[in-house]
C-alpha cells in the first residue's frame, strides 16, 4: 500500500510494529472508538492483515466484515517506546456486531461505539487533537492516542 503520510520523527533505532485499522462502514455511518479511534490492532508473526484484521474486530468489539478494501499506510514513530507502527488502513462493510468481544485488555472492554457520518468523525478529530497537541511528550500512552487519532484522520480524507 502506498504510504499516505509519516507521524513522528525517527531519531534512534526502532522495532518495526505492523498493524491494522479499519474503517467500518454500516447504514450511512462509521464507527470510532472513544471519540475518534479505529478498531484494530498488531499483525501476529505469519498472520495476513486481512487474518489480523478479522481477529482484531472479533476481539475489540465483536464484529464480523466484508468487502474490505485498502486506503493505505500510515507510518508512526513513537519515540517513548522506539517502535514504528506500520498502520495499514481499510475500509469494510459491517457484516455482524452481535458476538461479545474476546478480549481480556481491561482497557479494550471498556471501548464506546460511536456510529457517526465523515462530517462528523472529521470534527471529533479536529477536537481530540488539539486537546492532546500540547502534551505529546508525557508518555507514550498520549503520544500513541494523538497519533492514532492523526492516523485516523489521514485514512478518512483517503476516502
Amino acid at each position: 500500500m502506498d504510504i499516505l503520510a509519516t507521524i513522528g520523527h525517527p531519531n534512534n533505532s526502532y522495532t518495526d510494529r505492523p498493524t491494522v485499522k479499519a474503517i467500518i462502514f454500516h447504514e450511512g455511518k462509521m464507527l470510532l472508538i472513544n471519540n475518534g479511534l479505529l478498531p484494530g490492532g498488531g499483525v501476529e508473526t505469519g498472520e495476513t492483515i486481512l487474518d489480523a484484521l478479522k481477529r482484531e474486530l472479533l476481539e475489540e468489539i465483536g464484529a464480523t466484515v466484508e468487502n474490505v478494501k485498502p486506503i493505505g499506510t500510515v507510518v508512526q514513530y513513537r519515540d517513548l517506546e522506539h517502535k514504528k507502527y506500520i498502520v495499514q488502513g481499510l475500509t469494510c462493510s459491517l457484516t455482524d456486531i452481535s458476538q461479545t468481544p474476546t478480549t481480556q485488555d481491561e482497557r479494550e472492554q471498556q471501548f464506546i461505539l460511536n456510529w457517526v457520518t465523515i462530517d462528523e468523525a472529521l470534527r471529533t478529530l479536529d477536537q481530540s487533537i488539539a486537546g492532546l497537541e500540547h502534551r505529546i511528550q508525557i508518555d507514550d500512552s498520549v503520544q500513541g492516542k494523538l497519533y492514532n487519532l492523526l492516523t485516523t484522520r489521514v485514512l478518512l480524507t483517503q476516502i
